[in-house]
């Protein structure tokens, strides 16, 4: 393969209870380019360029990362899913913002009525997000098995759930 270009996403983040004190990426066969960035969301991405004939490559990613506990929070403590709705709707903060994108369809889930169906079983009138969320994804947990050889990236979010 004469020229070839990658994009890798492997430095941890650092967030409030991790650090990444250290990070090295190392890559074979030797690169022409490598340039840092960050995505849209916070993650630190390589964009590595090879413009020579090579057979193979190694990329080794080695870090150092400093993690301490988090607090514990009550599930039942937490605000209603309606009311975290509500503000989601208003609120123009940084986290506001950012958590407000995963509010919409992607190109990998696209809401349908049988998957909000299922969803709803968890989200009740009134319950607190962080037991709904819980909830939700221990249900999904049980009720479905993984299987690697049924589904790939682009298996569409209906297929799966059938």
């Amino acid at each position: 393969m004469p020229v070839c270009h990658h994009l890798a996403h492997l430095a941890p983040r650092s967030l409030p209870h991790q650090v990444c004190n250290e990070f090295q990426l190392l890559i074979h066969s030797k690169p022409f380019s490598i340039s840092n960035r960050k995505d849209y969301f916070g993650n630190d991405v390589s964009y590595v360029s090879i413009d020579q004939a090579h057979l193979g490559l190694t990329v080794t990613a080695t870090s150092r990362v400093m993690v301490s506990p988090t607090p514990k929070v009550s599930a039942n403590e937490t605000p209603s899913w309606e009311t975290v709705v509500k503000q989601l709707q208003k609120d123009r903060s940084a986290d506001g913002l950012n958590a407000y994108h995963f509010v919409f369809d992607s190109r990998g889930v696209r809401l349908f009525p049988a998957l909000k169906d299922y969803a709803k079983l968890s989200f009740q009138e009134g319950r607190p997000i962080l037991s709904a969320v819980s909830d939700l994804t221990e249900r999904i947990h049980n009720d479905f098995t993984y299987d690697p050889r049924a589904t790939t990236v682009h298996t569409e979010i209906y297929e799966v759930f059938e």
